[in-house]
């Protein structure tokens, strides 16, 4: 059995390609026998006209005649292979199983340990000058392959000022642990616009400190590791990132007063953090030409509270968008109030989401078991949002929610130009309500723009009555994603659905993804809709 790395290419040549260059994707794999190093190599050519195309060696270099390997045998044990087989922009490592490390492993510890001549630094520089993009992506059932010992020989063998891939424009490191810190701190040039880290390092400081002032170009900085010393690497970014459009720092707690040390980013458009519930000790004065270019923000913490409400009336820039994900259930009273000052905020608001995504044993840690059964997250606490009249994507995402058809209703009537409307609980079905399936007729009169939609939907022939008078609606296209509501008659279901949203086009069903289990997918009201969805699609 041969095990696999795929990597992929998905880029165009480094050189600037033809009005024919290809547009699909081209894929190079390295296959690890137990006995051998390699077996089997997938090499890219170019045809005329620089169109790719795949030619698959399934035999060993012994065993074939194509005397191109033989050369290809002689330099795998090297780095340079590596580069030789990707002369494109892209080079990626997938995810591999636990029972592939050994391999991996001794092959990374093989090349780093092998002498560099000149004329192999040449080569290897001819090569990794193309590069543009580099994800690298490990499981955590195996130990860390790409390690100091093994990474660190190999770069060492070039000391080059401005990185080992000089035009490396985005690096993706999965994963990062310190052991790989000498990697991505080595890898990059000054060109490099997008960096994305993650892993469960505490020591990330280190990184940035040392990388950050030297990548002057930087667009993008997606950060998921906790931090230690968030607030001097909010003070470095300041200090060197001129041209940041995206942050985010997805996993590192900021205290509100530390969260606007990041105003003075003078380009940055796109900011996504966790905001500290306990840091707000006095109130935080409004910025002048604070975040001047921020349209679009992002807050994660852990309850809904004034923290939250400081920091935003703190920024002074044109927000159109502003996103609130929780871990604990919001009290409804504190809700209304959180949407009521949206609703007061200077900003012309085009997007509002609000979801919880705590996990079930601090989910409602605030609410007293006496009340939790009687718990609901009404229309009414919702309401205020629709004040926002320049809405066009209203998303709201948590347990507990009740929505009736009359809230459907003033969604239709104030916000006739809404485009995408979310207002579900997750497959959590014993503590939610449902909305008829004739409660979506308001949406299909009065919105003519609606291209998404997600509800909880119930719909029995006898609550939603006769099929609707299809002249009466004008809906171009729709995407419909659907919660654990129960349908009876799905092909009844389909008619309906079709004769209200005539540009109905794609059926999306709530758990229906990669962690759904299999007890998830036997459920009925799952059946009913898949077999609604299969009917569309025939």
């Amino acid at each position: 059995m041969s095990h696999e790395i795929n990597v992929t290419a998905k880029s165009q040549p480094y050189t600037e390609p033809p009005s024919t260059a290809p547009d699909e994707d081209t894929k190079a794999t390295i296959c690890l026998w137990n006995d051998d190093l390699v077996r089997e190599i997938i090499r890219h050519l170019y045809d005329v006209g620089q169109k790719r195309s795949i030619v698959n060696l399934a035999c060993t270099c012994k065993d074939t005649s194509e005397p191109a390997l033989d050369i290809l045998w002689k330099d795998m044990k090297s780095l340079l292979p590596l580069f030789k087989i990707l002369p494109c922009e892209e080079w990626r490592i997938d995810r591999i199983e636990a029972r592939r490390g050994r391999q991996v492993r001794y092959i990374f510890k093989l090349i780093g340990s092998l002498d560099i001549d000149r004329q192999s630094e040449e080569r290897f520089l001819r090569y990794a000058w193309r590069i543009r993009t580099l994800e690298v992506e490990y499981s955590n059932f195996i130990p860390v392959f790409l390690t100091d010992e093994v990474m660190s020989r190999i770069f060492s063998k070039w000391s080059l000022p401005y990185g080992l891939l000089p035009q490396l424009r985005a690096l993706e490191w999965h994963q990062l642990d310190k052991q790989s810190f000498a990697s991505v701190t080595k890898l990059p040039g000054r060109l490099l616009k997008k960096l994305k880290l993650s892993g469960n390092t505490q020591n990330l400081t280190e990184v940035l400190t040392n990388i950050l002032p030297r990548l002057p170009e930087l667009e993008q900085l997606h950060i998921t590791a906790n931090i230690d010393g968030a607030r001097f690497v909010a003070s470095s970014l300041t200090e060197h990132m001129a041209k940041l459009r995206v942050l985010s720092l997805r996993r590192q707690s900021l205290l509100p007063s530390d969260a606007l040390i990041l105003a003075m980013l003078p380009s940055l458009n796109q900011l996504s953090l966790y905001v500290d519930p306990d840091g707000l000790r006095t109130p935080l004065a409004r910025m002048d030409n604070g975040f001047p270019a921020l349209q679009h923000l992002r807050i994660m913490s852990k309850q809904v509270g004034e923290h939250i409400d400081a920091f935003i009336s703190a920024i002074t820039s044109p927000l159109i968008e502003i996103a609130l994900h929780v871990d604990v259930c919001p009290l409804e009273e504190d809700l209304h109030k959180y949407f009521q000052f949206l609703a007061g905020t200077p900003f012309t608001l085009v997007n509002v989401e609000f979801q919880t995504i705590g996990s079930i044993t601090s989910y409602h840690e605030h609410i007293a078991g006496s009340e939790l059964q009687s718990y609901k997250i009404t229309s009414a606490t919702l309401e205020p949002a629709l004040s926002i009249t320049s809405l066009t994507s209203l998303k709201i995402r948590t347990r507990h929610l009740e929505i009736n058809v009359g809230f459907l209703i003033n969604v239709s009537s104030v916000l006739p130009h809404i485009k995408e409307l979310c207002l579900m609980h997750g497959s959590d079905t014993e503590s939610c309500s449902f909305v008829p399936l004739s409660g979506l007729i308001p949406l299909a009169r009065h919105c003519p723009d609606l291209e998404m939609i997600a509800l909880d939907i119930t719909a029995n022939d006898e609550e939603i009555g006769p099929l609707p008078d299809p002249e009466l609606f004008q809906s171009r296209w729709l995407d419909l994603h659907v919660g654990p509501g129960y349908n009876e008659n799905p092909q009844f279901v389909l008619d309906y659905l079709l004769r209200i949203f005539p540009g109905l086009r794609r059926l999306s069903i709530e758990g229906e993804d990669a962690l759904a289990t299999e007890a998830q997918g036997s459920e009925s009201w799952r059946i009913n809709w898949q077999e609604v969805r299969t009917s569309l699609i025939s």
